[in-house]
């Protein structure tokens, strides 16, 4: 399961088609980090949902082991693990960005960079994102007298936006030439 932070993940049902009524689990998790308790108990077939934590800018990855038991009789199963990987959530200032001044009818490259790992990078022509104008690293611009280009960054499924209004922050700013 790969989530982003601050994501509910859902209830995980555990109770396999095979296990008999009056199962139990012991879950063990690999790193408490994400949200998620260190050791717990389980006795209604699932893991509650809960809010998927990732205060870094890093991956987090957690394997929990599910042992099952006869409630009661305290007979065990074979245990089985999964994955559940939080991704962490980008900020405004993980993009940097550089002012530029250019004149009506020239044109220049804008670059976005940033410090997260392997960021993509969409360039849209209005706030809202819905009119991409590009997918990378670079997008070279002639702009008209007034100009906005929004970028958004994302790592993999995990979005952040950034919104640069050339206007205001002169990325670039266009002189009238009139």
């Amino acid at each position: 399961m790969i989530v982003c932070d601050g994501d509910t993940v859902p209830e995980i049902l555990l109770k396999p088609s095979n296990a008999p009524d009056g199962t139990g689990y012991f879950v063990s998790n690999s790193n408490p980090s994400i949200g998620l308790s260190d050791y717990f108990q389980v006795t209604d077939d699932k893991i509650a949902s809960f809010v998927a934590l990732n205060d870094t800018n890093t991956v987090k990855t957690a394997v929990l082991t599910i042992q099952p038991y006869v409630i009661g009789e305290g007979c065990g199963g074979a245990s089985y693990s999964f994955t559940i990987t939080v991704k962490p959530k980008a900020v405004t200032t993980d993009i940097i960005v550089n002012d530029e001044t250019i004149c009506k009818g020239e044109d220049v490259i804008l670059n976005a960079l940033s410090n997260l790992q392997n960021p993509v990078f969409k360039w849209y022509s209005d706030p809202d994102l819905t009119t991409e104008l590009f997918v990378g690293v670079s997008y070279q611009v002639m702009p008209a007298v007034t100009t906005n280009i929004t970028l958004q960054s994302a790592i993999m499924i995990f979005v952040k936006i950034a919104q640069i209004m050339l206007r205001k922050l002169r990325l670039p700013f266009v002189k009238n030439q009139q």
